[in-house]
């Protein structure tokens, strides 16, 4: 996980960000009373949609033309490196599955989708339970739904060098 660092838009800033917060909104707007039904048929509707975004929308931040009139696939091949992260005294490390859960002292706990695949640091403390990944604390343990809560307080985004 060397050469990784976290970065965040300012809470309450989503113009900081505005190409994706854009397409959240026309997601949104189009496919609102849309979905019915299962996962996988949300999947398809969203699937549909991407695929009109990508090759029949032009976009004005690309001149007009189509993200797919400019993609250029990269010669490089991606080649995941396995990643075992080795957390300190006190922690326990638990693998994150490939639905966002791992499992501690008989509960599942919801981390995330995005730590499938990795393993994250569980600390137990006098009066609460933190997830981290690596040196980021992702939240606490919510006792009762085993949920994390996310403290926005404990995340502060890294100052400019």
């Amino acid at each position: 996980m060397k050469n990784l660092h976290h970065s965040f838009i300012d809470p309450g800033c989503p113009y900081q960000n505005g190409g994706h917060e854009r397409m959240h909104k026309d997601m949104k707007v189009e496919l609102e009373g849309q979905i019915d039904g299962n996962l996988n048929e949300h999947q398809k509707v969203f699937d549909q949609w991407r695929e009109d975004f990508n090759t029949i929308r032009p976009h004005e931040a690309l001149d007009m033309k189509r993200p797919a009139d400019v993609y250029v696939k990269s010669e490089r091949i991606y080649e995941p490196e396995d990643v075992l992260i080795v957390y300190g005294k006190g922690y326990k490390s638990r693998m994150v599955n490939d639905r966002g859960f791992c499992n501690y002292r008989g509960k599942r706990l919801f981390v995330g989708n995005p730590f499938a695949g990795y393993n994250v640091g569980i600390k137990e403390n006098k009066d609460e339970m933190e997830v981290w990944f690596d040196d980021f604390l992702i939240g606490v343990v919510d006792e009762i739904t085993g949920l994390i809560i996310f403290e926005s307080d404990s995340i502060k985004a890294p100052k400019a060098q």
